[in-house]
C-alpha cells in the first residue's frame, strides 16, 4: 500500500462511499484494515476488518478479513506476565478460521500462532503459579500448576518430574534430595513446620497429577518438579520448585 499516512485510508473510503455495492468496495474495506494493522493501530484494523467481514460476508475477503481478525487480537495481546483474556480470544478466532477453512493455505499459518499463543497461556499459569508458591500460597500454586499440567500439557510450560527440592535445608535419603526439619530454629519452628506439611501435601498432590497423566505408576515418595521449557535457560521462570 502507498501513500502518505492515512491519504491512502481515505482513497478507499471514497472508493466505498462512491459505490458501497460494486466490485472493489470489499477489497478496498480490507484493505483499509490491511493498513492499519501494518501501521499498529490493531484495534482499528480489527474494527475494519470486522467492517469486511459483516458488510460483505459473501465476498471471497470475507474469510480472509476472519483471519486478520485473529491477527489484530494476537498484535494486541499482552506479555505473558499480565491478564491473558485477549490471547484468549486470538486463539478462539485462529480455531474458527480453521474450522471454516480447513483448506486455505492460512490454516497452516493459523495453527502456528495457535500454538505460539497457546505457549503464552501457559507460560502466565506457570508465572502465576511461581507467584502463589513462592508466597508458600501452595493450594492456589496447585491450582495453577495443575492447570499448566491439565491444559496446557503439550507445551513447553508442562512441569516435568525431577528432584524433590522442598526447602533451604536439605539432606539426602540415597540418591534423593530431601528436607530436613531442623527442631533447634527457635520462634520459627512453629511455622517451619506447618510450611514444610503444606509444601509436602502440595509436592505429593501435584506429582500425583503428573504421573496420572503421564500415565506412570512407579512406586516412591513424591517428587517435586523443574518446571519450564527444557528445564534450561537463564529465564527467571526456568528454576527448580524449592519450598
Amino acid at each position: 500500500l502507498l501513500g502518505n499516512e492515512y491519504n491512502v485510508v481515505d482513497i478507499f473510503r471514497k472508493v466505498i462511499k462512491n459505490d458501497p455495492y460494486g466490485t472493489y468496495a470489499p477489497v478496498a474495506q480490507y484493505k483499509i484494515g490491511l493498513f492499519l494493522l501494518e501501521k499498529g493501530e490493531y484495534q482499528q484494523a480489527r474494527d475494519e476488518f470486522e467492517k469486511t467481514l459483516n458488510d460483505y460476508p459473501d465476498s471471497k475477503w470475507a474469510a480472509s478479513a476472519r483471519y486478520q481478525i485473529a491477527v489484530a487480537d494476537a498484535k494486541r495481546s499482552v506479555k505473558p506476565q499480565y491478564d491473558q483474556k485477549v490471547t484468549g480470544i486470538a486463539v478462539d478466532g485462529f480455531k474458527e478460521y480453521v474450522e471454516s477453512n480447513p483448506d486455505s493455505e492460512l490454516s497452516d499459518k493459523a495453527k502456528a500462532e495457535i500454538q505460539k499463543l497457546r505457549q503464552k497461556e501457559a507460560e502466565n499459569a506457570f508465572v502465576v503459579a511461581e507467584y502463589y508458591k513462592k508466597n508458600k500460597k501452595f493450594k492456589a500454586a496447585k491450582i495453577y500448576y495443575s492447570g499448566v499440567i491439565e491444559k496446557y500439557g503439550d507445551t513447553a510450560w508442562r512441569p516435568k518430574p525431577g528432584k524433590r527440592l522442598n526447602g533451604s535445608n536439605r539432606g539426602r535419603r540415597g540418591n534423593e534430595e530431601v528436607f530436613v526439619f531442623d527442631p533447634d530454629r527457635g520462634a520459627d519452628r512453629m511455622r517451619l513446620h506447618d510450611e514444610f506439611h503444606a509444601a509436602e501435601q502440595f509436592s505429593e498432590d501435584l506429582h500425583s497429577a503428573l504421573r496420572e497423566q503421564s500415565g506412570l505408576h512407579e512406586p516412591g515418595r513424591a517428587q517435586d518438579l523443574y518446571p519450564g521449557p527444557g528445564d534450561q535457560g537463564a529465564g527467571r521462570c526456568h528454576r527448580p520448585l524449592s519450598f
